[in-house]
């Protein structure tokens, strides 16, 4: 049976973690961290192995300044969460099915900033021929 107060504590202790970083950190900050989090969970079922700007290919100043010059009116670091802006994947993370090919989807020029509302609605949705001239191109 399981200890019902595991989950109050765990609530609790989510809630107090979401307020430090609200309290504590840039949004800038808090954008290169969700930028670790976000590569290290494409890669499920492997180790990192790799420094988040090695996969990136690219700095975090360099990443964000990537990022900000694809932003659409309204877009600032401080609205990117599940509400605001994405970053999505233009191809895929769900096309990668090696170790190789998640590294490649990572590549920053792969990605960029979608209004979350977009980025729900696109899911998936891409054309085999992107995928294999994406993955052609990256070799």
């Amino acid at each position: 049976m399981e200890d019902p107060t595991y989950y109050e504590k765990q609530r609790g202790y989510d809630k107090k973690r979401k307020k430090i970083m609200r309290e504590n950190f840039t949004d800038e900050e808090r954008f290169d961290k969700c930028v670790r989090v976000m590569i290290k969970n494409s890669l499920e079922g492997y180790e990192k192995g790799s420094r988040t700007h090695e996969i990136l290919g690219i700095d975090y100043e360099g990443f964000r300044k990537h990022i900000e010059s694809q932003f659409e009116e309204g877009m600032h670091f401080g609205n990117h969460n599940h509400k605001g802006w994405h970053i999505e994947h233009i191809i895929p993370k769900s096309t990668a099915k090696t170790y190789e090919e998640k590294i490649k989807v990572n590549h920053y020029t792969n990605l960029r900033p979608m209004w979350s509302g977009e980025n729900w609605s696109k899911g998936k949705k891409v054309l085999e021929e992107e995928v294999k001239s994406f993955y052609e191109k990256m070799q």
